[in-house]
C-alpha cells in the first residue's frame, strides 16, 4: 500500500481529518476518498518527495522576502493542522504588495473544499498586474 501502509479506515479517518475541514467532509463526503484514490492510481517519486519535506524542514528564505516586487497572493485554509495559518500571515506581512487569503472552514486540501478559492486569488494577481 501507499505511504508506508497508511491504508486501514483508521488511519485514513485521521488523516482525511488532519487534511480537511470536517464541515467540508460533511458537505462532500467522497472528496476525501476521491482524492485517495487518484493519490493510489499515481506514480508517487519518492525523491520528489523526499526532497520536499527537506525543503519544508531546512530550507528558508524569509529574510528575502521582501525583495519580492510583485502582486502576489498568500492562500491558506484556515484550520489548516499542516501549515499553521500563522506562516501565511507572516509571509504576507513580509511580501510588500501581497494579499492574505484566509478560506474560511478550510484546512489543508482547501483547494478541493473550495475550488474556487484559487481562481479568485488569481483573479486578484491578474487584476493587480493590469495596473
Amino acid at each position: 500500500p501507499l505511504l508506508g501502509g497508511v491504508g486501514s479506515e483508521a488511519e485514513r479517518t485521521r488523516i482525511r481529518f488532519l487534511l480537511a475541514h470536517p464541515t467540508s467532509l460533511q458537505r462532500n463526503p467522497r472528496m476525501y476518498d476521491d482524492w485517495w484514490g487518484e493519490l493510489q492510481r499515481s506514480q508517487i517519486r519518492w525523491r520528489g518527495v523526499i526532497g520536499q519535506m527537506a525543503a519544508a524542514g531546512l530550507h528558508s528564505t524569509g529574510f528575502r522576502l521582501g525583495r519580492i516586487r510583485c502582486p502576489t497572493a498568500v492562500v491558506a485554509g484556515e484550520v489548516d493542522q499542516i501549515i499553521p495559518t500563522e506562516n501565511a500571515r507572516i509571509l504576507a506581512e513580509r511580501i510588500r504588495w501581497s494579499k492574505l487569503f484566509v478560506i474560511k472552514d478550510a484546512g489543508h486540501v482547501f483547494p478541493l473544499e473550495e475550488p474556487m478559492a484559487l481562481p479568485l486569488a488569481v483573479d486578484w494577481v491578474r487584476a493587480r498586474l493590469a495596473w
